[in-house]
Parts: structure tokens; C-alpha cells; sequence
């Protein structure tokens, strides 16, 4: 699963976590409807943008560290 290079790897722990809630999240939304169980799209769309809104803050996280690592060196 991508992201679990990342917690393996020990640095970027909120991306990597992040990665995985969001494959996880779709991986269980896909199952359900697979399975036929009812889910109202207000849910169905709420978790998937839910995560996707995760994934970005972690990028956005990562990067300001690692700009402000870099002007820190300036």
C-alpha cells in the first residue's frame, strides 16, 4: 500500500498516515457498495473528500516543514 513506505521509513508520519486512511477509506466505501449494503451519498461523498482533504493538509504540512527547514539554512 503506498504510504506505508513512509511510516516505515519513520519521517513523514502524517502523510503516511494520511495515505493509508484515504486507500483505506475507498477500499471500504467500494466494498460496501459491492456488497449491496445501502449508503446515502451524502456519507459516500463525505468520506471520500473527507480523506482526500487529509491527504491534502499532510502535503501542505510537509511542505511548509520542509520550507521553513530550508529558509532555516539560509
Amino acid at each position: 500500500m503506498p504510504g506505508l513506505g513512509y511510516l516505515y521509513a519513520g519521517r513523514k508520519k502524517l502523510l503516511g498516515l494520511s495515505l493509508v486512511a484515504f486507500i483505506w477509506t475507498w477500499i471500504t466505501l467500494v466494498g460496501m457498495i459491492q456488497s449491496g449494503t445501502e449508503m446515502s451519498a451524502f456519507l459516500f461523498y463525505g468520506a471520500g473528500i473527507g480523506a482526500l482533504l487529509f491527504v491534502c493538509f499532510a502535503f501542505a504540512r510537509d511542505a511548509y516543514i520542509k520550507t521553513k527547514e530550508r529558509n532555516k539554512e539560509k
